[in-house]
């Protein structure tokens, strides 16, 4: 009777395990082929890193996962997408940067800060861990249109493993009307982006184009946020360094800017606790430089 009920604890809790631990494979679309090393972020939070066989686990319930690579477009999928499919299929990432491109009577626009790439005179800055770094992008174009990517020109910093890259995420801001500051969050949930290995000088693309995001009339903020403490404790491959980004010298007669957001970090509830630098704080000026974050708009 011992051994019986015995039997039928393990298999019960072999069940509950099983139910609890799905497992994925990440492939390339053209030859179908494993992508090792691609990042598993899930609800916003690093999870897990694909294997040699492109496999990794996802433990628990989950609402969203988002795979992202260094030569390989980003990709977010439902829990009700992946239900039944268990093979994630990647698209290598071969965009080029170009400020104008007409395309099937539609014009496709780059509005960055500085779209020089070829002669460049900007600076690279390492931004804080836990931190949201946001640059205004102003709508001058009399015109509809929608957001098909967000921009990030990463900074040299970000070259340090030729195996690894260094993981930021991005957003989109509204205006607040009456601070003129960020406001809210367009994206529900911010995008897990990185270097990419394949991408023209250092300018990375997040295709956001699905969500088929209206360009506001007031402008938006361009966002990226730095992994957390918790994230980068739990993969010590990444050296718990946070990324670098490019950056001009903000001018007074400048129509893009830069502010910062910093939060405190709860080493032992692990969340973010309290802001510790809001967007303006009369203690710590705004950076001297803009980052140059930016957009692709289609009209």
């Amino acid at each position: 009777m011992k051994k019986y009920l015995t039997t039928i604890f393990l298999l019960t809790t072999l069940n509950i395990y099983t139910q609890e631990v799905r497992q994925f494979m990440v492939l390339n679309v053209l030859d179908s082929l494993p992508i090792e090393n691609a990042y598993i972020s899930v609800d916003s939070r690093l999870e897990a890193i694909s294997d040699v066989n492109g496999s990794f686990n996802i433990y628990g319930k989950y609402k969203n996962i988002q795979i992202t690579h260094l030569s390989f477009r980003a990709k977010m999928f439902s829990y009700r997408v992946l239900i039944d499919n268990f093979v994630i299929y990647l698209e290598e990432d071969i965009n080029i940067l170009d400020e104008v491109v007409i395309t099937n009577k539609k014009r496709i626009k780059i509005l960055l800060p500085s779209d020089d790439y070829r002669f460049s005179r900007k600076k690279s800055y390492i931004v804080n861990k836990n931190s949201v770094y946001s640059t205004y992008i102003p709508n001058d174009i009399n015109k509809r249109s929608i957001i098909n990517s967000i921009i990030i020109e990463v900074g040299d910093e970000m070259d340090v493993s030729k195996k690894y890259a260094i993981p930021f995420r991005v957003n989109l801001y509204t205006i607040n009307k009456s601070t003129k500051l960020p406001d809210k969050k367009i994206l529900t949930e911010s995008i897990l982006a990185s270097q990419n290995k394949n991408r023209k000088a250092s300018f990375v693309h997040i295709d956001i184009s699905d969500f088929d995001i209206e360009f506001p009339k007031e402008g938006v903020f361009v966002a990226v946020e730095s992994l957390n403490l918790f994230e980068l404790e739990n993969f010590n491959i990444l050296s718990g360094q946070s990324p670098s980004f490019k950056a001009i010298i903000n001018k007074k007669t400048s129509k893009y800017i830069t502010y910062d957001r910093i939060y405190s970090w709860d080493r032992l509830s692990r969340i973010k606790d309290t802001i510790f630098k809001d967007w303006i704080d009369k203690t710590v000026p705004t950076p001297r430089f803009i980052f140059n974050f930016g957009i692709e708009i289609k009209y």
